[in-house]
């Protein structure tokens, strides 16, 4: 049995790439979706529920589950780094993002307004003290979505780990994502590019930590109904 991780690099890698391309077709039809979403409230109990996964795409949330992991499973320095670089990595790749790509939110824009590319700003039409402002304020920093590729980057990673919860930490983020669309705080094809940044930067550390691991340990993300190495370890 072949173990060498790279086969399903490519693959995520690959999957990476369709949800970017996915996102950015969507970009045209971003507002119709989030006036259509507006028009049909999923109601006060749907919506609190929403709210509640944010904290796994969230800095503090995810610092708290580290810390749970820690108490229970005491990982070592690399797994915890990579984990933490996975998670980390990939929300700050979508900040860095948001510094070039001026988008304003959902919520700030006028309901009348049914052009989603006024969304964004176009740097080469404002003078930089005027572009230096938009990407100060958080109004202006709607793509990508630093929160969902935070919460796959960190869903990839604990798959990783721990492939017999992955499809759950995968809900998870897409938990997210869901509940920055139905927030207002993101369109549609922010949370897809974001999703793709997650995917990517988590697909890469975890391949650097299983081509690092002693041999026998090198499989990304092993077959169903594996029970991985790592996942021994916490038992």
């Amino acid at each position: 049995m072949d173990d060498s991780p790279l086969p399903n690099v490519r693959t995520f890698l690959i999957v990476s790439l369709f949800v970017a391309v996915a996102g950015l077709l969507m970009i045209p039809f971003d507002h119709a979706i989030v006036a259509w979403i507006n028009s049909h409230s999923i109601g006060h109990k749907s919506r609190a529920f929403l709210s509640r996964a944010e904290p796994f795409g969230h800095g503090y949330g995810i610092l708290l589950i580290l810390v749970t992991w820690i108490i229970l499973c005491r990982p070592t320095i690399r797994r915890f780094s990579a984990v933490a670089a996975s998670a980390g990595g990939a929300g700050l790749v979508a900040n860095i993002l948001k510094a070039f790509v001026v988008r304003t939110r959902p919520n700030p824009l006028p309901e009348n307004s049914v052009d989603t590319l006024l969304s964004f700003m176009d740097p080469t039409a404002s003078p930089i003290s005027a572009f230096a402002k938009h990407v100060g304020d958080d109004a202006h920093l709607s793509f990508p979505s630093a929160h969902t590729a935070t919460a796959f980057g960190f869903a990839l990673a604990l798959g990783h780990l721990f492939p017999r919860g992955r499809i759950w930490f995968l809900f998870l983020g897409l938990l997210v994502g869901c509940q920055r669309i139905n927030e207002g705080r993101h369109y549609p094809g922010d949370v897809f590019c974001g999703a793709a940044i997650g995917i990517a930067v988590g697909t890469v550390v975890m391949w650097h930590l299983a081509v690092n691991e002693p041999r026998g340990q090198l499989q990304l993300w092993p077959g169903k109904g594996v029970l991985s190495r790592f996942e021994k370890d916490c038992r």
